[in-house]
C-alpha cells in the first residue's frame, strides 16, 4: 500500500469529477505521490498552487533529477526523480523550473 499515491489518485479523481481539488496539498505529499502526479499532468494542466505558480511547476522543481549519494538512496525518491526526468525529456523546451515561488 502506498498512502501518498492513493491520496494523489483520489484527489485527481475528484478533480475529474468536478469536485474540490487542492493542488497545494498535493505538493506536500512525499516522493511516492510524484509518479501519479506526473502521469496526471495532462489532466491537471496548470492548476494554481499559489499566485503565478502551478502544481506542475512545483513538482518539476521539487523532484527534478539531481545528483544523489548512494548512502541516501531511497526507492520513492528514485522513482520520483525518474518520472519527472522522463516527463521533462518528453516535453518541448521550456523555461527551467529553477526557482520556487513562495506558496501559501
Amino acid at each position: 500500500m502506498n498512502p501518498d499515491a492513493l491520496i494523489a489518485s483520489t484527489n485527481i479523481e475528484r478533480m475529474q469529477e468536478g469536485n474540490r481539488f487542492d493542488a497545494y496539498y498535493l505538493t506536500t505529499l512525499s516522493a511516492d505521490a510524484v509518479p501519479v502526479l506526473v502521469r496526471a499532468f495532462p489532466e491537471i494542466g496548470e492548476k494554481p498552487v499559489g499566485q503565478d505558480y502551478s502544481l506542475q511547476r512545483a513538482v518539476r522543481y521539487d523532484w527534478s533529477p539531481r545528483p544523489t549519494d548512494w548512502r541516501t538512496w531511497n526507492l520513492g525518491r528514485s522513482r520520483a526523480y525518474r518520472a519527472v526526468g522522463e516527463y521533462a525529456k518528453s516535453q518541448p523546451a521550456r523555461e527551467p523550473d529553477n526557482a520556487r515561488a513562495s506558496t501559501p
